[in-house]
């Protein structure tokens, strides 16, 4: 599982990352090229619009100047002013004005001439400007503008030329811009005020649009595109750009839903390619670890079985594999191999040893009790005889019922069948206090025992425990013939805080003989022991006890200085289970 995770991780978290920086570059990208796309689509909008002004304009100047070098006469005025009108549609009433405001000609052959003398148009064009009048709509419902510009003769200012210029062609400009269901162009004024639009409705009824962000912006910038949230809550973008010559403003305007309608598609499909790739990889992820874990899977119930004792019951572990892992499980069954043919010479080495110690052991006895059992005919009636033989016959026997208990709990590990129970130490401790005291004083041995108070209890099995440390004991005042000091001590690891302690600790020390350096290595092997007589599987014996309590148990020792022995017993008990394997 771990290996699979971390496969999925180093696959499934680059791709995703890659993926979502990806898409958010290429959404960027598109909006970008979208945002400049209408842009570019407003200023060519606008330069039509602006071409389409810039015509009247331009024959509007041309008509001027051929009006300020013929005579001031009616007919010639006129003659000029309809040819004007004729051959170009766009223009409506051309007139040509005099100084007072009256009109001299116009294109409308037969019309009444007019008084223009308070018009924007005449003042303006008689202060030496070219005017441009705000866009009407006339009874048929066409726009129209005026343009008024001077008629000068050598500089003097003979009057003024103004016109009608119908507007029509603007509005075609920009109803044939159409995108999608939602994109539309349309051209506003300075200030916000509709001059062209799809729905001729509003522009008739010169309704005002507040952009004042977008007009601000184009009359800065001169062209742009923002996005922005209409009333209705929907985000919508505007490119603009201004018309060259005037200060309109040509605005292409669209749904951001729908400008942006590629950058979903990609998104989404991106998405569904960045997960199918995710599920390929989680399932070349699996197969993967499963590859991997099957070996290591295998290894690990091995060696489970190896660390029970279970060498006996090992099958080897099939491999075909040549990589790493493969190496690793050959070298596996290699050391299996090698660790049965071990076990199986320890087998002997350990039968030789115990078969040489009890022969040992029961040599020496077997010849005392043989030469007793045979003299017992014999005197049988002897008092001191049969004394003797009633004292050193059940000795020696409990001596061989205690090498055959030793014996058999080593042969089984010293496995602990009882239950656990909560122990009192201290208890225990006074209980074996008052089995030692009496050989201690008849050895010449002062016995001190320091109790800290209010111990907390343990989990355990008192009469394993009460071994354990008989046993100790026992070979500390064997360590003092000649008499000594036996301390025993009882405390908890953590004195500042007694129900945090997670230790109680055990010592005893005595003042005999101490151990040596050779033997200090050796103290705990099946067998091993510094005495004349016994077995030396007491402390292996009681190492394997107190481990199974959990704990453990420690030695220091100087020769002729003494030995302390350390047994530390936690304070939680293990688990049941764990004490019956």
């Amino acid at each position: 599982m771990q290996i699979l995770i971390v496969l999925v991780l180093i696959v499934t978290i680059p791709l995703s990352v890659l993926g979502v920086l990806l898409i958010k570059t290429s959404q960027e990208a598109i909006k970008a090229s979208v945002l400049r796309g209408r842009q570019e689509l407003a200023i060519r909008a606008a330069s039509e619009v602006g071409l389409f002004i810039q015509q009247p304009k331009d024959l509007l100047i041309s008509t001027a100047s051929i009006l300020g070098v013929v005579p001031v006469e009616a007919w010639k005025h006129e003659t000029v002013l309809v040819e004007l009108a004729l051959n170009n549609p766009i223009f409506g009433r051309i007139s040509s004005i005099d100084k007072n405001g009256m009109e001299l000609a116009t294109s409308e052959l037969g019309s009444e001439l007019r008084n223009r003398a308070y018009e924007p148009a005449f003042i303006n064009a008689m202060a030496g400007e070219f005017y441009m009048s705000d866009i009407y709509i006339d009874d048929n419902y066409t726009p129209y503008m005026k343009l008024a510009l001077p008629i000068k003769r050598l500089g003097e200012q003979l009057g003024v030329l103004l016109a009608e210029v119908n507007l029509r062609g603007m509005w075609d400009i920009v109803d044939r811009i159409q995108l999608g269901k939602t994109g539309m162009a349309y051209v506003v004024s300075e200030e916000g005020i509709l001059i062209a639009h799809p729905d001729k409705k509003r522009v008739i009824a010169n309704e005002k649009i507040a952009f004042p962000r977008i007009i601000g912006t184009a009359l800065n910038k001169r062209s742009g595109s923002i996005e922005y949230l209409n009333k209705n809550k929907q985000k919508q973008i505007s490119s603009f750009a201004t018309v060259p010559g005037s200060g309109w403003i040509v605005i292409v305007n669209q749904a951001a839903n729908e400008a942006f309608v590629y950058s979903w598609i990609m998104k989404t499909q991106s998405w569904i390619l960045i997960i199918i790739s995710e599920i390929v990889a989680i399932i070349v992820s699996i197969l993967i670890a499963r590859a991997l874990v099957r070996p290591i899977k295998a290894l690990a119930g091995s060696t489970k079985q190896v660390a029970q004792g279970k060498l006996d019951e090992y099958e080897y572990i099939p491999v075909k594999k040549k990589d790493e892992l493969g190496q690793l499980v050959r070298s596996f069954n290699y050391m299996i191999k090698k660790l049965k043919e071990a076990k199986a010479a320890e087998r002997l080495a350990i039968v030789g040893k115990a078969a040489a110690a009890i022969v040992h052991e029961l040599k020496n006895s077997l010849v005392m009790v043989n030469t007793f059992v045979g003299l017992f005919p014999k005197r049988h009636k002897d008092k001191k005889f049969v004394e003797r033989f009633s004292r050193i016959i059940p000795q020696e026997l409990e001596r061989w019922k205690t090498m055959l208990q030793d014996l058999s709990d080593f042969s089984r590990g010293a496995k602990i069948d009882l239950p656990f129970s909560e122990i009192d130490v201290s208890l225990l401790i006074k209980d074996i206090h008052c089995l030692i005291e009496e050989r201690a004083l008849q050895s010449n041995i002062k016995l001190e025992v320091n109790i800290e108070k209010d111990l907390p209890r343990i989990q355990g099995n008192d009469q394993k425990l009460k071994q354990v440390f008989m046993n100790l004991i026992t070979n500390a005042l064997d360590a003092m013939p000649d008499g000594g000091s036996l301390i025993l001590s009882a405390m908890t690891v953590d004195k500042t805080d007694k129900a945090k302690a997670r230790h109680l600790e055990i010592r005893v020390r005595d003042t005999g003989t101490g151990i040596s350096a050779k033997s200090f290595e050796k103290i705990f092997d099946p067998f091993y022991t510094t005495k004349t007589d016994g077995m030396g599987l007491g402390l292996a014996i009681s190492r394997n006890i107190v481990q199974q309590h959990g704990g453990d148990i420690e030695i220091s020792s100087e020769p002729g200085q003494g030995t302390s022995f350390i047994v530390r017993l936690p304070v939680k008990s293990p688990l049941l289970s764990s004490s019956k394997e």
